[in-house]
């Protein structure tokens, strides 16, 4: 392709006018059109080439490693800004020599092997001019100087080169239509494009946001800040919330806190967990020292495989009805659950306004450097370096709640602006991550510990199940801040933010809540996990699962029963774990008058003789022999042979330390 002159100047002045660097293109297209006024030219061998090929690799890689160093995933785009400038002196040398083209030799190191080992006789060469145009053109599309006309720009730069090697065989206007069409056929793919992120990136989003929160990860919390689109929200429900009677309900349901935010993400430095001490029966867990009056609330919630993160009001010090393995907690307060049932129905009692999290550390202070400048600039505009933290901490929530609004609509951030950076200056409306993220910076730039907590704002009472459902729309996140010696939850999201997404929820939510309330209702009661109550009308739930089984046994009427008098024995079900070992232990404590009530599970009974003070080897009993038992009874893939054999041991020294 020809390249008339004044292109290789043009592609410089374009990519610094949108990068903001004219001052740096301007000298270096002076430099790049000179030889077409100069009469001499540098007559260099191949050798030369290929020390200048490679002096410019060394550049780049040196470039490339400086920019990932300081900007980390971000350094691509500082790479892709001063691209042209590492490819300018083999550009420069070109056109500056008597070769219309560089060597392949100078430019691949493979081909200077290929030729050594004599593979290759004449590798040819290439003329890097209308390389060096394209680089500037895609370096161009980095910058943010002048965003809206970048299509326009380059459009009109190609067309100019299009035009100066049209065939000449074709009349002018079939070649400006043929353009006209490919030009409009661009800016409807740049629109089709940008509609296609905004639309599909929340959907991916939700969908990774869903599979995460479902098992929680106490070590990350990735945000959607910077994304575009409108988020997604899911009305699944994940807990159900049930306070004692005539008490207030919590708030927030705290689930994992974060000291280190970086590149959107919120990161957990602690990630050592301690197990948590357990009373004797098993399933009573110690987190903090417990003063005589506590709140209590019922959290029922799914445990994913056994195992996840608990999510629990602030300030909680027992959980009470757990039967799991073990808890554990970290620094920083997460509690996590490890072989447990799938379903649990636990009670947490806590103090609402002593936050038992540990006290805050330098970390707790640190602002990334890559918004150091902004969060420091807001703190004297708000003038939150007072000294009373209490009064910068009020200045903060009037500044959030005067100013900003909630949203699930995100815009396009600026290139040359961070989102945050948009958020606090420009759009003033987001989500709950973006205001808990700023609101943890900017006290943090005010001199206040803060941390940055996720979990979710219990808000949606139900009729039908006479208690508080949380969904997975109602996740939510906000900022800790240490203030008079203790910990404050401060929640800077707009009040209204629930209802804008209950209003996304779909026509046919309420079919879905009694289902899944019927769910949790039969998965509750198959693990046989809370407290003592009369679940016999559940029986009822059966009756249409008869009727259907019935009508389609009498439809079968190939079916024919043969008699045989040899077979005169009828087929009988065998129930599933029937020969447990456990059962040893029953018949043992029937024995000696502590028979179970009728209707009363396992866990129960057992619970009411530990409780009693005449049930011995508790611990182990309650801990081992019955998690055991009831895999062996009522999951679906019951005991192996090595579960069993387990189970068996266990028992026979349960029998043998204990004669009751």
């Amino acid at each position: 392709m020809r390249l008339v002159s004044g292109t290789l100047a043009a592609a410089l002045v374009l990519w610094g006018w949108h990068n903001g660097l004219l001052l740096v293109a301007a000298p270096l297209a002076v430099i790049i059109e000179l030889p077409r006024w100069t009469p001499w030219r540098w007559q260099l061998s191949d050798k030369d080439f290929q020390r200048l090929a490679d002096a410019s690799t060394v550049g780049f890689v040196l470039l490339a490693a400086y920019q990932f160093d300081a900007h980390g995933a971000s350094g691509i785009y500082a790479i892709l800004r001063w691209l042209p400038v590492a490819l300018f002196p083999l550009v420069a040398t070109q056109v500056y020599s008597t070769r219309d083209r560089i060597d392949y030799k100078a430019l691949f190191w493979s081909v200077r092997a290929a030729v050594a080992r004599g593979n290759i006789a004449d590798p040819g060469g290439a003329d890097i001019r209308l390389t060096f145009v394209v680089v500037c053109m895609v370096s161009a599309s980095g910058g943010a100087a002048h965003g809206s006309l970048l299509l326009p720009s380059v459009a009109a730069f190609t067309v100019w080169i299009l035009w100066s090697n049209r065939p000449r065989r074709y009349a002018g206007a079939h070649w400006a239509c043929a353009v006209a069409l490919a030009l409009a056929l661009c800016f409807v793919l740049k629109a089709g494009t940008l509609q296609a992120r905004r639309y599909i990136e929340p959907l991916a989003m939700a969908y990774l946001q869903d599979r995460i929160a479902a098992r929680g990860d106490p070590y990350r919390a990735y945000t959607a800040i910077g994304h575009i689109g409108e988020l997604k929200v899911s009305d699944r429900i994940v807990l159900r919330v049930t306070p004692e009677p005539g008490a207030e309900k919590p708030r927030l349901l705290h689930q994992a806190s974060y000291q280190s935010f970086a590149r959107n993400m919120w990161v957990s430095r602690r990630t050592r967990f301690e197990e948590l001490p357990s009373s004797a029966v098993g399933t009573a867990w110690h987190i903090a020292e417990e003063p005589a009056h506590m709140a209590s609330v019922s959290i029922g919630t799914y445990l994913r495989n056994g195992k996840g993160l608990l999510a629990v009001p602030g300030g909680t010090r027992r959980l009470d009805n757990l039967p799991v393995d073990g808890v554990y907690r970290n620094a920083l307060g997460a509690l996590k659950v490890l072989e447990g049932p799938e379903v649990v129905n636990f009670r947490a009692r806590y103090t609402p306004l002593e936050l038992t999290d540990p006290a805050p550390e330098a970390g707790d202070l640190i602002v990334p450097k890559a918004h150091e400048k902004l969060f420091t600039e807001l703190v004297a505009r708000l003038q939150l370096d007072v000294g009373d933290k209490g009064r910068a901490l009020e200045r903060v929530r009037r500044f959030f709640a005067r100013n900003f609004a909630y949203s699930l609509d995100l815009q396009a951030p600026r290139a040359q602006a961070t989102p945050l950076a948009d958020f606090l200056l420009e759009w003033r409306r987001g989500h709950c991550e973006y205001f808990a993220t700023s609101t943890v910076l900017l006290l943090r730039a005010a001199g206040i510990p803060a941390r940055y907590a996720t979990g979710y704002s219990v808000q949606e009472y139900s009729e039908i199940e006479k208690r508080y459902l949380v969904r997975r729309r109602h996740a939510h996140s906000w900022a800790l801040a240490w203030v008079n010696g203790a910990w404050r939850d401060v929640d800077t999201t707009p009040a209204g933010w629930v209802a804008l997404e209950s209003a996304q929820s779909a026509w046919w939510q309420p079919v879905y809540d009694v289902g899944s309330w019927l769910a949790f209702l039969f998965a509750e009661w198959r693990w046989e996990e809370t407290e003592e109550q009369d679940r016999s009308w559940m029986l009822w739930l059966v009756l249409p699962l008869l009727l259907i089984l019935g009508w389609r046994m009498a439809r079968r009427e190939r079916v024919r029963r043969e008699r045989q008098s040899a077979g005169a024995e009828s087929t009988r079900m065998v129930r599933q774990g029937a020969d447990s070992a456990f059962f040893a232990i029953e018949q043992r404590l029937s024995a000696a008058g502590h028979e179970r009530r009728s209707g009363e599970c396992a866990s129960t009974w057992l619970r009411r003789l530990a409780q009693s003070g005449v049930l011995p080897g508790a611990a182990a009993l309650m801990r081992e022999i019955l998690p055991l038992h009831y895999r062996y009874r009522f999951h679906p893939a019951g005991l192996d042979a090595d579960g069993r054999r387990a189970l068996e041991a266990a028992v026979r020294e349960w029998l043998r330390q204990n004669p009751v």
